[in-house]
């Protein structure tokens, strides 16, 4: 069965550093905005500024929480701290 995305291209962008930025590229036509927490890798941010984001933006376009540690409990702390509609773990 197709998804809701098939034919269509879609647009994701990473490492969001603030509100602002991430209404921004809402309001460019973004559909998927990456957020990457302190895990010592460029663009991180704070837990709290990824809820700011993720509040913000609401469903105006999908905040992806992007991972870099494989410990599930890690994770799941990230998660439970945030809370984006979406995680993707690489």
């Amino acid at each position: 069965q197709p998804t809701p995305y098939a034919g269509l291209v879609l647009t994701q962008l990473y490492t969001m550093q603030s509100v602002e930025e991430a209404l921004a590229c809402v309001e460019a036509g973004a559909d998927h905005l990456g957020l990457t927490p302190r895990q010592e890798l460029p663009g991180e941010i704070s837990l709290e500024t990824m809820r700011e984001i993720v509040a913000a933006v609401g469903s105006r376009a999908r905040c992806v929480l992007l991972t870099v540690p494989l410990d599930p409990d890690e994770i799941a702390t990230m998660v439970d701290a945030v809370r984006p509609p979406h995680a993707e773990a690489s």
